[in-house]
């Protein structure tokens, strides 16, 4: 895949069989269907983080003999400065343990662990490795990066696309700082 940014904060995602466009000035989600040279578009709600409010989410009754009644224990950890992609990044692991005889089954404790290398520079995750025994390792790291600004072009409907009504049920929403 292939990931741009621009200074606005707009991000073009290139997939194999389509693109993403997140237009943070024009306030607008762009989905281009690559096979089939459709372009849904659809406007963006617009919040200011300044002006959110935190959202105070009650915990749930649990019945009793669930399972679910235990919390998983978690840590975070400092692993310090390393380059990945030449870049400096700073790394925090976060190690999750799932209690014996959780609602999963399990006979031992499952200890999940994720780590995440974050270049202050460029604010993005350079490296991110999970590691879950349950669904393996899993590392997604940011290759051949450019501070070259993108050209906005990269971020129109190209010629040739049709407009498509974008599904409605979907709700999009920017945060912006």
């Amino acid at each position: 895949m292939k990931f741009y940014r621009r200074a606005d904060g707009s991000t073009r995602l290139e997939e194999p069989n389509r693109v993403v466009i997140v237009d943070n000035s024009a306030h607008t989600t762009i989905v281009l269907d690559l096979v089939s040279k459709v372009a849904q578009v659809q406007t963006t709600r617009s919040v200011s983080t300044d002006a959110m409010t935190p959202i105070k989410v009650l915990p749930q009754p649990l019945a009793a003999g669930s399972g679910l009644e235990e919390k998983n224990s978690a840590a975070r950890s400092d692993l310090g400065v390393k380059v990945v992609a030449g870049y400096s990044v700073h790394g925090i692991q976060r190690t999750t343990i799932i209690p014996v005889n959780s609602a999963l089954g399990n006979t031992s404790p499952i200890i999940k662990t994720m780590q995440v290398w974050s270049s202050s520079d460029l604010r993005l995750p350079l490296l991110t490795v999970i590691s879950d025994p349950l669904g393996g390792t899993t590392t997604s790291q940011y290759e051949s990066i450019s501070t070259t600004p993108p050209d906005n072009s990269l971020f129109a409907i190209p010629a040739g696309y049709r407009l498509q009504p974008s599904p409605q049920s979907r709700v999009i929403e920017s945060h912006t700082n």
